[in-house]
């Protein structure tokens, strides 16, 4: 059974509480429609030229966030903040625009305002803000959110790498995570090692135990087990890994 939205008129299964088009909260049969909660960032941005909706597990409310769709901060930065709070989609924060809005609240939101976006969609909110907002903190005063320019200032691949991992002012990266977001900026030569990859190489006994390495020295003989068989299969090694996942999954989403 499906019912209308009647903000944007897109078809929902009638048991949904939200529309997945809009962001819209249905009211139960016979409530009084409670006004919208609204959050902005800044005084320079124009309500209504985008928004933001995020969508919260079962009996928390929504919150809208209007943004302005024409600024758009740093993506490297933002991409940083975004894996130091383990943010995906399908965590519940659905985009109606350019997910360069999701930047926004990233860059320019307060703890409050974050860690009221990610209640009910993160197992942590509290403890991920706080990461989000010390590492934006650090990264503001020391580099001016340059992030990118620095990175490739050190020549030396594994110590971009050392750097993201080991400075103790960014919050909530180990290796694999530091190893995604830098090839998520065009960086390549990192491998990430998920499960389903750490699987793949057990069972192709060139690990001895799938479980995520516990340290550097560790995740980097896993790396160099994944680039060996990157050489003998002829596959790109910034490509071997998307096909040891999707074979696992059935999915591309890297």
């Amino acid at each position: 059974m499906i019912k209308l939205c009647p903000t944007c008129g897109h078809e929902v299964p009638f048991e949904n509480r939200f529309c997945g088009n809009c962001g819209n909260k249905f009211e139960p049969a016979g409530a009084a429609a409670a006004p919208a909660k609204t959050m902005f960032f800044g005084a320079t941005q124009t309500p209504g030229r985008a928004k933001l909706t995020v969508i919260k597990g079962e009996g928390l409310d929504g919150v809208t966030y209007l943004l302005n769709a024409t600024e758009r901060p740093p993506r490297r930065v933002a991409s940083l903040l975004r894996r130091s709070a383990l943010l995906r989609d399908g965590t519940g924060l659905h985009f109606e625009m350019h997910p360069h809005l999701v930047r926004h609240i990233l860059l320019e939101g307060d703890f409050g305002e974050l860690s009221t976006a990610l209640s009910g969609v993160h197992r942590f909110p509290i403890a991920r803000s706080r990461y989000i907002v010390a590492s934006r903190d650090f990264l503001s005063s020391s580099i001016q959110l340059r992030l990118h320019r620095h990175l490739t200032s050190l020549k030396d691949p594994i110590e971009r790498r050392d750097w993201l991992v080991k400075e103790k002012r960014i919050k909530g990266l180990g290796y694999k995570e530091a190893s995604h977001y830098l090839r998520n900026i065009g960086l390549s030569g990192y491998g990430i090692l998920d499960k389903h990859i750490l699987n793949c190489l057990r069972e192709l006994e060139l690990i001895d135990d799938p479980k995520p390495p516990s340290t550097r020295a560790k995740y980097l003989a896993t790396e160099e087990k994944l680039r060996e068989l990157a050489s003998v299969t002829k596959i790109h090694f910034d490509e071997l890994d998307l096909v040891l996942w999707s074979m696992k999954t059935g999915e591309i989403l890297k």
